[in-house]
């Protein structure tokens, strides 16, 4: 099952020629196997191994004080999950890790890991990058958390790229799947509001890239009044 399959060469480039059974071989990296459902890692437990999907897709979910399960992302091949929480401090994780798919995850210890960064900088690079990343995530969502509506959230990024990039034709520095994390929806969510915002004319979508068509309607819509968008009203 799975034993022969290769690293995905985007992550740590010093493993991308190696097999899972020669990963396995190597001090401080174990390569685990998850059926479908199967937990990886739970909300509060110690998190003392970098987790990497090598194959399959896990996702993570955490419990609010209700006891509701709360879906937050999923990660592909490539992905190490819950980079940062590992030099923490307080290393227990704030999530539960859990197999989408059947899987396998390869498990590098702490010890292993600064090895690893030590000795390639090109995988210390991708490290540090892939940090900054989650802290501008982090940033950006808590921006938007004031925005109650997932059509106030876009419209409110929208304008903040506008302004960043100093034109109303921007271009996406996120994937749709990354922006639909931001959002804190689904994927096909995201697709949907922003196909009810192009077929009003507000935006003009363009593979990565959006056109901004009536600025005044996302500035309308950050107002609450996006109910009058939905009625047709002309911008």
């Amino acid at each position: 099952m799975m034993n022969n399959l290769l690293l995905p060469c985007n992550i740590f480039t010093s493993l991308c020629s190696m097999s899972h059974n020669d990963l396995n071989k190597k001090e401080g990296f174990t390569v685990k196997y998850f059926q479908k459902n199967a937990i990886i890692a739970m909300q509060g437990e110690e998190y003392r191994n970098l987790l990497v999907v090598l194959e399959g897709t896990a996702g993570t979910e955490m419990l609010d004080p209700t006891g509701r399960r709360i879906k937050l992302e999923t990660f592909f091949p490539g992905a190490p999950l819950a980079p940062g929480i590992l030099f923490a401090k307080d290393n227990r994780l704030p999530v539960t890790i859990e197999a989408e798919s059947d899987s396998a995850v390869l498990a590098i210890s702490k010890r292993s890991l600064l090895s690893l960064l030590n000795n390639d900088p090109a995988c210390l690079e991708f490290y540090m990058s892939l940090m900054g990343d989650k802290i501008v995530l982090l940033a950006e969502k808590l921006r938007l958390i004031k925005f109650s509506s997932l059509q106030q959230k876009i419209a409110g990024y929208i304008l903040n790229q506008m302004d960043c990039q100093h034109s109303a034709d921007i271009q996406l520095p996120y994937s749709r799947e990354y922006m639909a994390d931001l959002f804190g929806v689904a994927r096909p969510s995201l697709s949907r509001e922003l196909s009810r915002l192009s077929h009003a004319g507000i935006i003009e979508l363009q593979k990565k890239r959006i056109l901004v068509r009536k600025k005044m309607a996302l500035e309308y819509i950050l107002e609450g009044k996006y109910g009058r968008l939905l009625d047709g009203e002309e911008f």
